[in-house]
């Protein structure tokens, strides 16, 4: 895993683990954000909400469409990320 993607991983395991109460074994890189997760439609919309606040980023709805893993998500703000 790029440094960068890791650093966005770990931002992300932890909002994912404060906002959500789920247990840090449970968020793994491969973890699917819905069926692993349990994320609805809404979650999912904040948990991107909070990621493009905190890296100041605008991804294309098209690639988080595409994004159904934890590690598929870092990487579209991987990119995006000077």
């Amino acid at each position: 895993m790029e440094e960068k993607t890791k650093e966005i991983f770990q931002v992300a395991k932890d909002y994912l683990k404060n906002n959500f109460s789920l247990d840090e074994a449970e968020i793994r890189p491969e973890s699917n954000l819905v069926l692993d997760l349990g994320l609805d439609s809404l979650d999912l919309v904040e948990f991107f909400l909070a990621l493009q606040a905190e890296y100041g980023v605008d991804p294309e709805d098209s690639d988080i469409e595409k994004s159904h893993t934890l590690i598929e998500a870092c990487e579209v703000f991987a990119r995006l990320i000077k």
